[in-house]
């Protein structure tokens, strides 16, 4: 049902004044959204509930900078709306939405809260009020557990600021986590929701709970994207080994072999050098032994041989060079390459993913 042409003069004679004085004031590029908050639906008849988690989501995009946010509060301050919905005709969300667009607002966030079997089942959504294109789209399911309801609408309202097209990091000031990034090499650059934010090592404060996506680029090596939780009053840390790209990869291992062939050919030669001089003082040793026992001087006998016990020694040092060679270079395709995500002590289990040379995987 449309909004008649009277709440709609109701409304701009309310507003009138705020929004000439925002016509003298510097242009407000902040994102005017519309909070129709969670509707109680099957199996649910706690209408409180439903407002009451209404005001979470309310709070969660409240402290996003980047937003204003009218709430069903706000609108019914504005309207006197539990007097005039009846004569008005204003009872549903398509109501509301079009006093939204009277608001000037671009965005509308709703959502419903049903009871599927034992847990209950939370759907949100973000739209564009003009185009009602969707911006971005959770559900969750959660335990009858009100305390658990509350942590999942708040997780799930910090996901759709995350997700909503609206470009940038998610900054607040109060209730704010942070994040710390190294990378192996430094050197990266850091681009969080889209929003560039330095190089690595870098550590980044007060940003908007719930996860964000985070991509390092750096030159020659495979960019890495990852979402990262953001923990209230807590540091989230991202360590990355990076993977260099396959054909410098393959330049590399080229550069490193030939030079590993190189090292094995004057190795071999030392350690065949090592075996044939010590058959040489060996043979040259015992035969001094041997010569000096027939002489009956055993003081020299006995430094003869331990001459040859010496050249021994030695010859075995040169076969065990030779059993035990270098290893050859390993190529960095090769080679395991990760992405380790840790939040804050308690506040969930750490996540490694692999870098893989047809994409990433998380085991």
């Amino acid at each position: 049902m449309r909004v008649s042409p009277a709440i709609i003069a109701v409304l701009l004679l309310a507003l009138g004044a705020p929004l000439v004085a925002r016509a003298e004031a510097p242009a407000d590029d902040r994102l005017r959204t519309v909070i129709l908050g969670i509707n109680a639906r099957r199996g649910v008849d706690d209408q409180q509930l439903a407002q009451a988690l209404t005001d979470v989501v309310q709070g969660v995009y409240a402290a996003d900078p980047r937003r204003v946010v009218i709430g069903r509060d706000d609108i019914a301050r504005v309207l006197d709306l539990e007097a005039q919905k009846q004569q008005a005709g204003c009872e549903s969300d398509k109501c509301l939405a079009e006093i939204g667009a009277a608001l000037d607002a671009k965005r509308i966030v709703t959502g419903a809260l049903d009871v599927i079997g034992d847990n209950y089942m939370v759907t949100m959504s973000e739209i564009d009020a003009k185009t009602l294109e969707p911006m971005a789209r959770v559900q969750e399911r959660t335990a009858k557990d009100e305390n658990a309801l509350v942590d999942a609408v708040t997780r799930m309202a910090s996901a759709m600021l995350t997700k909503s097209k609206l470009g940038g990091a998610a900054r607040v000031v109060g209730n704010a986590g942070s994040l710390e990034i190294n990378t192996d090499p430094r050197g990266a650059e850091v681009l969080l929701g889209g929003e560039k934010m330095g190089t690595t090592p870098t550590r980044i404060d007060n940003l908007a709970t719930g996860e964000q996506k985070l991509r390092l680029l750096r030159q020659d090596y495979e960019p890495v994207e990852v979402d990262v939780p953001i923990h209230p009053g807590g540091t989230t840390k991202v360590d990355a080994e990076l993977r260099i790209l396959r054909p410098l990869a393959e330049q590399n291992f080229a550069a490193r072999k030939a030079a590993y062939d190189d090292d094995l050919a004057m190795y071999y030669f030392g350690a065949w050098g090592k075996v044939g001089a010590g058959v040489v003082v060996a043979g040259i040793g015992s035969l001094i032994g041997v010569a000096q026992v027939i002489g009956k001087n055993p003081g020299m006998a006995l430094g003869g041989f331990g001459v040859g016990a010496a050249g021994g020694a030695l010859s075995i040092w040169g076969v065990a060079d030779l059993v035990n060679t270098p290893p050859p270079p390993v190529p960095e395709w090769e080679l395991q390459r990760t992405v380790t995500v840790t939040p804050p002590a308690g506040a969930g289990e750490q996540r490694v993913q692999l870098l893989q040379e047809a994409g990433a995987h998380e085991r």
